[in-house]
This record gives structure tokens, sequence and C-alpha cells, in this order.
């Protein structure tokens, strides 16, 4: 088991180091600095609410799947888990894209911001059905979820660059990889709660040991973005085009080595 993950997940760790530099490389030169700057903004806006509110219930499917997949095949824990997913959606992406409109922004900055909002719902849901097979020890559906999120989401994103999307063209991209991924995985998702009961006491216990593990990334997020906003506010995008592009360089060359 150790050897197949080791095996299975390398093309994974390949693929994600060498789209992260042709990610920098590409849309720095397909993207202006303000719009780069865009970019990193909207994905910044997208991270932050993806980690804070759906990473602990993404932890809870993969910590607690083992256990309960023996007990009745995971139904009333994976039924769980996603009304948990659904009623997060309903309850905070409408009252974000509304911020988001409402808050002073140039229209580059406000599309990217918008598309990196509108990124989360599918790429949560494509996240917690990935947890799933992971702990399930399905590698390879794991693995190629991961893959084809990727590198999709690059190719497309590209493809809305030239097009002349600015900013929001690389978080377009990636919203439309996850939701290409859906129909490879709706089904089966579907399939794996049939029958379950939906379980309030759980999300307490869910959350008791998801919360402090998406706490711990959050504040490594918030760490790492938020002088982002801060070159925003004193600066422009421009300048914090230059400052992603830079910081991304860096950090995915260690990342690769």
């Amino acid at each position: 088991m150790f050897w197949r993950g080791v095996i299975g997940y390398l093309p994974v760790n390949v693929v994600q180091g060498v789209v992260g530099l042709l990610t920098i490389v590409a849309f720095t030169r397909l993207l202006t600095p303000a719009q780069f700057g865009d970019y990193a903004l909207g994905l910044s806006v997208m991270a932050l609410v993806h980690t804070a509110i759906f990473t602990w219930n993404e932890a809870a499917m993969a910590r607690f799947w083992a256990g309960e997949s023996a007990r009745d095949g995971g139904a009333d824990h994976t039924a769980t888990v996603y009304r948990a997913w659904l009623l997060l959606l309903l309850a905070v992406l409408p009252v974000a894209a509304a911020i988001a409109l409402a808050l002073p922004m140039t229209a580059g900055l406000k599309l990217a911001v918008l598309a990196g909002l509108a990124t989360v719902p599918p790429r949560t849901f494509v996240k917690i059905a990935q947890e799933r097979r992971r702990a399930a020890g399905e590698v390879k559906a794991a693995a190629l979820l991961d893959m084809g999120q990727t590198l999709g989401g690059f190719l497309m994103g590209a493809a809305f660059a030239v097009a002349g999307l600015g900013g929001a063209a690389p978080l377009i991209g990636m919203a439309l990889a996850s939701l290409a991924c859906l129909p490879f995985i709706f089904a089966s998702e579907h399939r794996q709660q049939a029958g379950g009961r939906v379980e309030r006491q759980r999300i307490g216990g869910y959350a008791a040991y998801g919360v402090p593990v998406a706490l711990s990334l959050i504040l490594a997020l918030v760490l790492s973005s938020t002088d982002r906003f801060l070159l925003s506010a004193f600066l422009d995008e421009s300048a914090v085009g230059v400052y992603h592009a830079g910081y991304s360089l860096a950090n995915r060359s260690l990342d690769v080595v």
C-alpha cells in the first residue's frame, strides 16, 4: 500500500510542479502585470474561502472514512459530509458574491474575484470525492482527478487568456476543469450516499477534528496571501502581479526541489 501510494501519486506531483512553473511563464506573458495581479487576488480570495469554510469538512471525509465504510458502507458518513457541504455553499457563496459586487474594485479585479468564487463549488465537490477515494485506497482515481483539474485548468485558462478575458481567465479555466470532472464522479458519489441518514451529531464530531486542521492551514494561507491585498491597497494591481510572479516562481522552484 505504501509503495502503491508513492508510485501512484508521483505523476501528480510531477504534473503539479511542471504546470505550476508553466502557469507563471505562460500567464506573465499572456497577461499584463495588472491583469496578473487581478488573477493573484482572485486566486487568494478563492483559496481563503475554500480553506476557511470547506477544508474541515473535506478533512473529516478522509479521517473517518475507514471506520464508517466498514460499518454501513459509509452511506451515513458520506450523506452527512455532502449535506454539510451544500449548506455551507448556500450560506456562504451568495454573501461572498454580494460583498464582492458591492466593494469598489476595477472591473477586471471584480471579474477575477467573482470567477474565483465561482470556482469554489465544483472544486470543493471534487475535493471531497478525491479525499474519499484517497481514504479508500483508490489511488488511480484520486490521481486522475488531481491531474485532470491541474492540466485542464491550465490549458483552458491559457485559451481564455488568449481570448482576452484578463485576470479572470486562469480562474475560469480552473472552474471549468473542475466542472468537467463532475460527470465522471457525480453518479458514484450519489450512489455512495444512497440510503444514508444525515446526522447532526456527526457534524459536531467532524468539526472537532477538522476545524483545528483548517485553522492551521488558514494561518499559513493568511500569512502567505494577505500581503497581496496590502500591496493592492497601498500600490496597485500591477505591483501585486510583479510580486506574485516573483514569489510564485521562487516557491514553485523550491517545491520541485
